[in-house]
């Protein structure tokens, strides 16, 4: 994952209930795929996937609000 501060990531910093929705959803299946990502087809993207990184960067920028760590799948 990049260093950077991803737009994405500072607007999911500013809205904790769909960071913390993508936080539980996007999680790791036993193949080390993302759960959450997917398509018709049945293609699967590693996880972490780009969304999943994004909610992360979006909770360190936040502060880790809500006891939440990066590491959590709820």
């Amino acid at each position: 994952m990049t260093r950077d501060v991803s737009g994405l990531a500072r607007l999911l910093a500013d809205h904790p209930a769909l960071r913390d929705a993508l936080l539980r959803e996007h999680v790791a299946r036993p193949d080390g795929r993302c759960r959450a990502c997917g398509s018709q087809v049945g293609l699967t993207t590693r996880w972490p996937c780009s969304l999943r990184s994004a909610a992360e960067q979006a909770l360190r920028l936040a502060g880790g609000q809500n006891g939440r760590t990066s590491t959590s799948s709820a």
